[in-house]
């Protein structure tokens, strides 16, 4: 197995086991999580690096199932490498598990045929930002990239799908505003008619303007560049350095 794997090649080779405790990891470390090394070693975060050799081969095997649904979705391999640095740099960026992530856009990429790969990246950004912003658990926002790739799937808007959101925290006033937006509506009871006949089927243009308005939210009041230098956003960056340097490790033949 992975974990007998590791054990072998760390017992094998004194020298070998230096290097690749004393120099590689910290090395890959510093360039995954740049400057905010620091702050998540004083943090204690640093004790999290030997949390087992059984741990890390897990979390390579999520990232690896993450990337074959990317795989799957992408029309080429282009794409798939675009998609690929857009996941993690945003996980990494925002503090956001890119396994959850990486799902999610895989999904809407294959739903949301309407969309460029542009403007579905700028869709996730915005929401992205409005969920690390409210400081939404790993559940809630599963359930927001639940409800959008339905939404897209079914290639309308139900009222299902929009409780599912509100459940996660997710404000129905900004998302109805949003649609009545995107439709010139100003009255909220001729949405509410043409949800109820199945007509707000314009899903795409939808979720961009509610992205939109997500993220101007988000931004409002510097609340935004508030969470990114907290020690809460600090610490999630770290852990998702964790689970992408499990995956370069394994890659790099420690599997």
């Amino acid at each position: 197995s992975g974990h007998k794997n590791i054990t072998k090649l760390l017992n094998k080779d004194s020298k070998q086991t230096f290097l690749i405790h004393n120099v590689r990891i910290p090395r890959m470390l510093a360039g995954l999580f740049g400057g905010s090394l620091q702050s998540a070693i004083l943090g204690g975060g640093i004790a999290s690096v030997g949390y087992g050799a059984a741990q890390a081969v897990k979390a390579s095997q999520e990232q690896t199932r993450m990337e074959m649904a990317l795989t799957m979705s992408s029309k080429n391999l282009r794409e798939f490498d675009d998609s690929l640095k857009y996941v993690k740099d945003e996980a990494m960026r925002l503090g956001l598990t890119s396994v959850d992530l990486g799902k999610a856009f895989a999904q809407v990429n294959i739903a949301a045929e309407g969309l460029s790969q542009d403007q579905k990246k700028r869709m996730f950004t915005g929401v992205n930002e409005y969920m690390a912003t409210v400081g939404l658990d790993k559940e809630a926002q599963g359930g927001v990239y639940r409800a959008m790739y339905q939404m897209f799937s079914k290639g309308k808007i139900q009222q299902e799908e929009v409780n599912q959101l509100a459940e996660r925290g997710m404000s129905i006033k900004v998302f109805r505003d949003s649609a009545m937006q995107a439709y010139g509506i100003k009255d909220v009871n001729t949405l509410l008619k043409m949800q109820q006949k199945g007509q707000l089927t314009d899903v795409g243009k939808i979720w961009q303007v509610y992205a939109e308005n997500l993220q101007k939210m988000a931004h409002s009041n510097g609340a935004f560049d508030k969470m990114q230098s907290s020690s809460i956003t600090q610490m999630n960056r770290f852990k998702e350095s964790l689970r992408q340097l499990s995956k370069e490790l394994m890659d790099s033949g420690l599997d």
